[in-house]
């Protein structure tokens, strides 16, 4: 309704830089992200103070519904590549966390403003715990089908 009656409301940001749409992403409220993208689909394009993206807020918080919207969504499709201040796309924020995700919209050749790219991330992290591997990965394989682990590769 808000967005109906006010149309920048899809646009307002808090001191951090972040929108509601920002804030659903990170929640994983596909219901919200619905609406917002459906009525105003520029509200994907601001970032918060950090660079971030919808498509980071997402994928930080390892919210696969959410993240599963927006790569299917094709109007979105250049989220997938976008870097934040540091040079981190949100796959490579992904990649830190031990997995992979495979979409054909995705660079895996893409470098950070340190020259690591997913798989340069995915190594540095090989000295992790394996519980803590092995938590992160059996959550991604629980669900989105876009996502692999770096031995399936």
């Amino acid at each position: 309704m808000l967005l109906i009656e006010d149309r920048s409301a899809a646009y307002k940001a808090d001191n951090e830089g972040k929108t509601a749409l920002h804030v659903a992403a990170g929640l994983g409220r596909v219901d919200i992200m619905q609406e917002f993208i459906s009525r105003r689909p520029g509200c994907c394009e601001p970032v918060d103070n950090r660079g971030w993206n919808v498509l980071h807020f997402a994928s930080t918080r390892k919210n696969r519904k959410a993240v599963g919207l927006i790569l299917q969504n094709p109007l979105l499709g250049n989220l997938v590549n976008e870097k934040d201040k540091k040079g981190n796309t949100p796959f490579l924020h992904a990649a830190s966390m031990r997995f992979i995700i495979k979409h054909p919209k995705v660079d895996v050749q893409v470098f950070n403003n340190d020259n690591q790219n997913h798989s340069s991330v995915s190594d540095t992290l090989s000295t992790i715990s394996f519980r803590y591997a092995e938590d992160v990965l059996n959550f991604f394989r629980s669900g989105l089908p876009l996502i692999r682990t770096k031995s399936q590769v």
